[in-house]
């Protein structure tokens, strides 16, 4: 916090249960408060950009981030009226690790982003993949805002019959299936069976 800063760390490593919180305020707004070529490994850590809601824009970038396992979040705070943006250079994934993206209205606008490089796109049926999660949603990339949460428009909802493989659906209500389903992805809200 304050003007503090790594900037001179050639990598970083969020192990399961640590966090590397970045503070700003608009009084000590830093935005070079990492090394913004150093690459930052995920296994089961959090990385938390935060700021004081005020409406200076804060920023802060990073290298090619790399998740190799157990359960990691990046995290960004929406500021009043400025912004708030994390840059990471890349995003790969190894297997059975996973990354949540949290921060209200992430990627809803250009106020709270998380913004991904190195040709990061969408490749399964709209969804990053059923690794990356926003809050209780799964995760889509827009080019603009960076990462969200799926919306009710992104999910089928309607009846059973009519998923199929490219098909995200979405349970709100308890539901008995009258035949094998393959759908591309799965979320059932709570207190829901099937």
């Amino acid at each position: 916090t304050g003007t503090a800063s790594i900037a001179a760390s050639t990598s970083l490593l969020l192990n399961s249960g640590g966090t590397l919180k970045l503070a700003n305020t608009a009084a000590a707004n830093g935005s070079n408060r990492v090394n913004d070529a150093a690459p930052l490994t995920l296994a089961g850590g959090t990385l938390a950009l935060a700021d004081d809601g005020t409406a200076a824009s804060y920023s802060e970038t990073v290298g090619a981030a790399s998740a190799v396992a157990g359960a990691s979040t990046l995290s960004t705070v929406s500021t009043g009226t400025g912004s708030t943006t994390l840059s990471l250079a890349s995003l790969t994934r190894q297997a059975g690790a996973t990354v949540n993206f949290a921060g209200t209205a992430l990627g809803v606008t250009a106020q709270n982003r998380i913004l991904i490089g190195g040709g990061f796109g969408v490749s399964d049926h709209g969804l990053i993949g059923g690794w990356a999660t926003a809050g209780n949603e799964f995760a889509k990339y827009d080019p603009a805002n960076g990462v969200t949460a799926l919306t009710a428009a992104d999910y089928e909802t309607g009846d059973e019959t009519a998923w199929t493989f490219e098909s995200n659906a979405k349970l709100t209500a308890d539901a008995t299936l009258t035949a094998s389903r393959v759908v591309n992805s799965l979320n059932l809200a709570p207190s829901v069976t099937t």
